[in-house]
């Protein structure tokens, strides 16, 4: 086929299943020489569901309490139906910790924070650090956001 022009017809059931996930969904061509921005765009659409741990900001990352695990001043707290006037509240509490890294199988919820460079570049989030929230998901009021505020530099 040496000199000559391929032609590929997408498949019409894969370009329905994406688009039935609205805006979530996205449809990226494999006849590219590099994948980069196909790969940016599915991580941003992850990223937009799932969320990002590593927290914004220039976060004070002094150690509070003499505590298992680092210890920041922060509050931390489940937000449903944020800025409307049915927005409720929940403070989440601070995980105990058996080491700096694993936390106590309960309470839950609960959250705890760790420095973590290979997931936050200093460049985007200068104190790198990751903000770990201990619950079930599906046990959560549709809407539901967790809000962390934590004493800055």
């Amino acid at each position: 086929m040496s000199g000559q022009t391929a032609v590929g017809v997408p498949g019409v059931r894969f370009k329905a299943l994406t688009d039935a996930f609205g805006a979530h969904g996205t449809y990226e061509s494999v006849c590219q020489a590099d994948y980069t921005d196909s790969l940016t765009n599915i991580a941003k659409a992850l990223a937009e569901v799932i969320g990002n741990p590593c927290v914004e900001g220039n976060v004070d990352t002094t150690d509070i309490s003499s505590a298992t695990g680092l210890q920041l001043d922060c509050n931390v707290m489940d937000v449903t139906d944020p800025n409307t006037p049915q927005e409720t509240q929940v403070v989440i509490p601070r995980c105990p910790m058996q080491d700096d890294t694993t936390p106590a199988s309960s309470p839950r919820p609960c959250w705890w924070a760790a420095i973590d460079t290979a997931a936050c570049p200093i460049a985007t989030y200068p104190s790198q650090v990751v903000l770990h929230v201990e619950q079930d998901q599906s046990s959560l009021p549709p809407g539901t956001h967790v809000v962390a505020s934590c004493v800055a530099k």
